[in-house]
């Protein structure tokens, strides 16, 4: 799907790293504003400051905040 976006030439996709895009498409997260936010931080492999203990459950988010 990534890849037929960027051919397309009429979608620009974010700053996001294509590595980014495909850890949200696999993220199980329901709201899509934490699904964004959680899959930039795992694809950038920072740490995420949230107290939302939900994400405790999505492996290899590190959350600096509880």
């Amino acid at each position: 799907m990534i890849d037929q976006v960027h051919a397309s030439g009429c979608i620009e996709l974010s700053a996001r790293p294509p590595a980014g895009w495909s850890v949200f498409f696999d993220l199980d997260v329901p709201e899509l504003h934490d699904r964004l936010i959680a899959s930039d931080a795992l694809a950038r492999g920072v740490p995420w400051a949230s107290n939302d203990r939900g994400f405790a459950r999505v492996l290899g988010l590190r959350r600096v905040w509880d």
